[in-house]
């Protein structure tokens, strides 16, 4: 009796070890399309709202992007651009001054 125990035993369990065929819901295989998306400027990303998936609309506000620093370099190459020209209005105001001493020392 212990030998038919025995014998049962080691037979479940090397049928139960035994290597079975995988089986498969399915198969294939996955592509995606990337896609890179790009700001006009750069800035630090203070609100974005969207989600992977989602189908936008040409022009639609998807995020919000801090554009404090260009607003400050555009205001700093204004200010420039004004000493600029003061510097030439300056510069045909000496040239006309240096013809006018050129003339009356000939």
């Amino acid at each position: 009796m212990k030998s038919l125990i025995l014998s049962f035993s080691v037979l479940v369990l090397f049928t139960s070890c035994a290597k079975k065929e995988a089986t498969f819901d399915a198969t294939g295989s996955f592509e995606a399309d990337e896609i890179i998306i790009s700001s006009e400027v750069m800035g630090k990303i203070l609100y974005l709202a969207i989600e992977e998936g989602k189908n936008l609309k040409q022009g639609e506000l998807i995020g919000i992007i801090d554009t404090s620093t260009l607003f400050l370099k555009k205001k700093q190459l204004i200010a420039l651009n004004a000493e600029l020209e003061e510097m030439a209005e300056l510069t045909e105001e000496l040239k006309a001054q240096k013809a006018e001493i050129e003339k009356l020392l000939s």
